[in-house]
């Protein structure tokens, strides 16, 4: 599969799976509520995201395409 656009990885502060990505030619970026291990690039509450989106409110889902992978690793 051939991903044309961003890949984001939701719930995995490690970096592991950005970092994986990135090797493979991807621009990737991470997602969480925490940044124990300095690698989160966007220390974010997604569950209010979720909300705010759901509620037509300002989300950081309004900058994602539908080229842009989501994974999500939940809690």
């Amino acid at each position: 599969m051939q991903i044309k656009g961003k890949i984001h990885c939701f719930f995995e502060q490690s970096g592991t799976f950005k970092k994986e990505f990135k090797k493979l030619g991807y621009e990737a970026y991470d997602y969480d509520i925490q940044n124990e291990f300095n690698e989160t690039d966007y220390v974010i509450d997604l569950f209010k995201e979720i909300k705010n989106a759901y509620d037509n409110k300002p989300s950081i889902f309004d900058n994602i395409t539908s080229d842009d992978l989501i994974m999500a690793f939940f809690p």
